[in-house]
């Protein structure tokens, strides 16, 4: 290769870089991925180690986003062994990292926590803060796979002391909505506790303009006050959130919203109030292909129709409601 032809490769490997990230913005993901792999191809051919790492990594975290894990796994353990081979652990750390993610998300959840392991030991070598906080944070959700709560929680919130640490605002956020919900898997007498964190994810979400996690953040904390029977609360916290989804524009967030709200409705007794909440949850949730909510749904639909005293549309709902769970291989007892 000529050295003049040198500037121009690496010029088209930044153009096709900042395409694929602006792809990415646009949520066209798989056209990012096609500009980052022909950036790989002329990082390859003009051996440049570090950006064919880089772009391996950033391919591998994409297809880990869009849950094409296998692909994500290949990819990723190409980035390994070449990120060993130059000795670039700052690299390899990350890329360990991501690794652990997929196999949690493969349920081999063994290799998982070796792979964060070996990435623990880099991390403390290179004294990288930041990255021993991504480490915990990934242990702690494979631990909450294993149904190992309190590991769970205890890991977390080593995770989230580091995040605090390095003043990682969305990060801290994001591990104080998982914390939230390994509270929650630990039973009703852990529920105001879940609270509390879900409350100060909401927070921080708010506060960096996060409006995804602000909308999960603030359902969750309206489903806990559901939950902890705080019925005025719960309601003032679905009004909210309905707003939100509104304004927003969540399809997702309105189904929920719809719902919680149908739940609480019901559990006053304002039976026909309630009813074209789930209604409209419901036909959101066949939209959405959501079995599970829809089969819940449908199980509060029918006992609205039994409380306004008509037994045959209760009993059909109830059925359409049995016949969903039995496909999804929940069993349902009168």
């Amino acid at each position: 290769m000529s050295s003049s032809s040198l500037p121009k490769k690496v010029a088209r490997i930044q153009q096709l870089h900042s395409e694929a990230l602006l792809y990415l913005e646009n949520g066209r993901v798989e056209k990012a991925i096609s500009s980052w792999n022909s950036a790989l191809k002329i990082a390859k051919k003009i051996e440049d180690w570090s950006m064919v790492t880089t772009f391996l990594l950033l391919i591998g975290q994409t297809n880990y986003a869009i849950e094409k894990y296998k692909d994500s796994l290949e990819i990723l353990q190409e980035a390994l062994r070449i990120s060993r081979y130059w000795n670039k652990r700052n690299s390899e750390c990350r890329i360990l990292i991501f690794l652990g993610k997929v196999f949690d998300k493969l349920d081999q959840t063994k290799k998982a926590i070796a792979f964060f392991n070996d990435a623990k030991e880099i991390a403390k070598s290179l004294n990288d803060r930041e990255m021993e906080a991504d480490i915990f944070y990934g242990m702690g959700l494979v631990y909450r796979n294993q149904k190992h709560f309190q590991q769970s929680i205890d890991t977390l919130r080593r995770a989230l002391k580091l995040y605090r640490r390095v003043k990682k605002q969305r990060d801290e956020a994001m591990v104080l909505f998982e914390l939230a919900k390994s509270q929650r898997m630990m039973g009703d007498a852990h529920l105001s506790e879940a609270l509390q964190s879900f409350e100060q994810s909401h927070r921080i979400a708010r506060k960096i303009k996060d409006s995804r996690l602000t909308l999960e953040a603030a359902f969750q904390k309206a489903d806990i006050l559901f939950l902890l029977k705080r019925h005025d609360a719960a309601l003032e916290n679905f009004d909210r959130l309905l707003k939100q989804a509104r304004k927003l524009e969540s399809t997702k967030h309105l189904a929920h919203a719809n719902y919680g709200k149908g739940k609480v409705l019901y559990e006053k007794g304002f039976y026909k109030e309630a009813r074209p909440l789930f209604e409209m949850a419901l036909k959101i949730f066949e939209v959405m292909q959501d079995q599970k909510n829809e089969a819940f749904c449908l199980t509060y639909l029918s006992n609205v129709f039994e409380k306004l005293d008509d037994q045959t549309m209760a009993r059909r709902l109830k059925n359409q409601a049995k016949k969903k769970f039995k496909n999804l291989g929940i069993e349902i007892t009168d």
